[in-house]
């Protein structure tokens, strides 16, 4: 018989397995938290086009993680921005009628700008809000009026 078979493996202290034990379970609560904060894992990724459409009048096919204002001015929509993109001023507040889901996380500086309740009704700052799946927004009626 070869050596190997013949020596014992060493065993795990109690100390170990109780390290061991905790590592696991740190990685549950972890990867819980993780789902609950951020959502379950979305089918789409990095590289894939994914389908905006502003009130149903304008659409087009952005990139994965392409923000809301990005894809509006890819796609020739008026929706002003004064802060440049930095989330600050909420001229580019818009209300998303499908797909939230399918919308970056919301930041705290961007329910700041919002207003929480703003945020809780479905309203994101455009410039924010990065696609990960089909969105339809919503264009405030003070920017279709020019």
């Amino acid at each position: 018989m070869p050596y190997a078979a013949h020596v014992a493996l060493p065993k795990k202290t109690p100390v170990e397995l109780v390290r061991q034990r905790l590592r696991e379970v740190a990685r549950d609560v972890r990867d819980r938290a993780k789902a609950r904060i951020f959502g379950p894992r979305s089918k789409y990724k990095e590289g894939d086009l994914l389908t905006v459409s502003f009130q149903g009048k304008h659409a087009g096919e952005v990139l994965y993680g392409t923000t809301i204002l990005s894809a509006s001015r890819a796609m020739k929509v008026d929706l002003d921005h004064f802060c440049g993109g930095c989330g600050s001023c909420g001229t580019c507040r818009v209300f998303v009628v499908a797909g939230a889901e399918h919308l970056s996380p919301i930041q705290m500086n961007e329910e700041i700008t919002l207003g929480a309740e703003a945020a809780r009704k479905g309203h994101r700052l455009a410039c924010q809000a990065k696609v990960q799946g089909p969105v339809e927004v919503k264009i405030p009626d003070y920017f279709l009026a020019r």
